[in-house]
């Protein structure tokens, strides 16, 4: 081949790490060795597996746990002598971390190191919800690998979201010498919110007018379920539940 461009290497559905390779040139039958290491400058590196192959473009599923640790992949061409002839440049995957302090959730990442095209921008990819969840997209630089995000700006106690917040950060390529433009998801990381809970101290049950006829908690973030215990002066439990309190004891 003329060439060796490595696309991508993107977390796959299955948390492993998918890989794509394209081949510049009209090869046949060439012999390409996949190799992995522990840093860009190639230590400990690892022969995952080899391709006799005519085609141009080449992927492979790596199934190694992406919590194991940062990758860095190339590819390289082995001529009739045996000896790579064509090297591609390094693919390597993003891993995502975080804390929770207060309102505020700090994420950061790894660079994508060696893109043909260099890094274009990172993206923060925000999902809120679990069932029918909400997603934003929060476009970063091209240098940034760190985001400060203030929950607070979320809280609604009229109407509000869910308490669990999840973030990945893709990376995306500037379109490179061979018009090709990579992408690159980092793992999902996910954190539950504690809500600020406020109770009302009066509600009016079995009134004609709708407002105010439950006796419920309000919440900053909608909790993944929660459970309320109502009891009488004397200490006696009389009610109990996941959903507002209507009022009614032993169906009185």
């Amino acid at each position: 081949p003329n060439s060796v461009n490595a696309d991508y290497a993107t977390l796959s559905t299955g948390n492993s790490i998918d890989l794509s390779f394209s081949i510049l040139g009209t090869p046949f039958n060439t012999q390409y060795n996949l190799v992995r290491s522990n840093s860009l400058a190639g230590s400990d590196p690892e022969i995952v597996t080899t391709f006799i192959t005519s085609n141009n473009q080449i992927t492979y599923t790596d199934n190694v746990p992406f919590t194991s640790g940062i990758y860095y992949y190339h590819l390289e061409g082995i001529n009739n002598c045996g000896q790579a002839s064509s090297l591609s440049n390094t693919a390597n995957n993003i891993i995502l971390n975080g804390t929770l302090a207060g309102t505020n959730i700090s994420v950061s990442w790894n660079e994508y190191e060696d893109w043909s095209g260099d890094v274009e921008r990172y993206r923060i990819i925000r999902t809120s919800g679990r069932e029918n969840p909400v997603t934003d997209t929060i476009d970063l630089g091209s240098t940034t690998t760190y985001y400060i995000d203030d929950i607070g700006a979320l809280t609604n106690y009229a109407d509000p979201v869910s308490s669990l917040v999840c973030y990945q950060v893709d990376a995306i390529e500037n379109i490179n010498m061979y018009g090709l433009q990579g992408k690159s998801l980092s793992n999902r990381l996910c954190f539950s919110l504690n809500p600020d809970i406020r109770m009302p101290n009066a509600f009016i049950p079995n009134d004609g007018d709708p407002t105010n006829q439950v006796f419920e908690p309000v919440f900053s973030f909608e909790p993944e379920q929660y459970e309320m215990t109502i009891y009488n002066r004397l200490g006696t439990k009389i009610w109990e539940g996941s959903e507002p309190w209507d009022g009614r004891a032993n169906g009185k």
